[in-house]
């Protein structure tokens, strides 16, 4: 019987998303009812957050899709998906 030597490679490849890109992905998929508790939820948590009254919000809506050009009429205001708007005092 011969022994020979036997050489192999192998190569694999594996993608990982960052922690802020999975938050990310799994806010866009929520369903309104859900993302409203979680909004609610972060509001509560984080002392850093507060609601903006709603005529506030429109107001910062609009600010932002003025800086925004791309993103023109079809991105929706957050009024349109009943989130209130949040900001840093």
């Amino acid at each position: 019987m011969s022994q020979g030597m036997q050489l192999s490679q192998r190569l694999a490849l594996q993608q990982v998303l960052a922690p802020q890109l999975q938050q990310s992905l799994a806010l866009l998929q929520a369903p309104i009812l859900e993302l409203k508790a979680l909004v609610e939820r972060e509001l509560q948590q984080n002392p850093v957050l507060e609601e903006v009254p709603e005529n506030e919000a429109a107001q910062i809506d609009r600010h932002e899709r003025e800086e925004a050009p791309g993103c023109g009429a079809s991105c929706p205001q957050l009024s349109e998906i009943g989130v209130a708007a949040t900001r840093f005092p």
